[in-house]
């Protein structure tokens, strides 16, 4: 960081809050009651949110590998709609594009299968069609 002078010099990061100089407040009951209040309802809102996309969540426009991220990613908000594997099972399928969809339905009905057997196989079959177009 260069100094009015033009030298440069570096600069330490501070290692507690006294060292840095940080002014700390300290919170009325009321005032940390109503910011944990706050807290709590944008947290609710964010839950609520992050469930709405979930429930809208298709992999149009994205590659199978994009959707796992994003699936995997938002269906920990939503354990009240997909409570079981099964139940993630059948929501990632239904949502999968229909090109993928096809090769998948006898996978589906097997019982032992797995989600991430069934992102894992649907990625590397997506990517095997695009390197065979090339």
């Amino acid at each position: 960081m260069p100094s009015p002078s033009g030298v440069r010099t570096r600069v330490r990061p501070a290692r507690s809050m006294e060292e840095a100089q940080v002014p700390t407040t300290q919170l009325t009951p009321t005032l940390e009651a109503d910011f944990r209040g706050a807290i709590a309802m944008l947290n609710q809102e964010l839950r609520k949110a992050k469930i709405e996309e979930f429930g809208n969540l298709k992999q149009e426009g994205m590659t199978v590998k994009e959707y796992k991220l994003k699936f995997i990613q938002l269906c920990r908000y939503a354990k009240e709609i997909i409570p079981d594997v099964r139940s993630k099972i059948r929501k990632f399928f239904s949502e999968l594009g229909r090109h993928v969809k096809k090769e998948y339905k006898a996978s589906l009905l097997i019982s032992d299968i797995d989600i991430s057997g069934l992102m894992v196989h649907a990625q590397q079959n997506e990517d095997d069609k695009k390197k065979d177009r090339e």
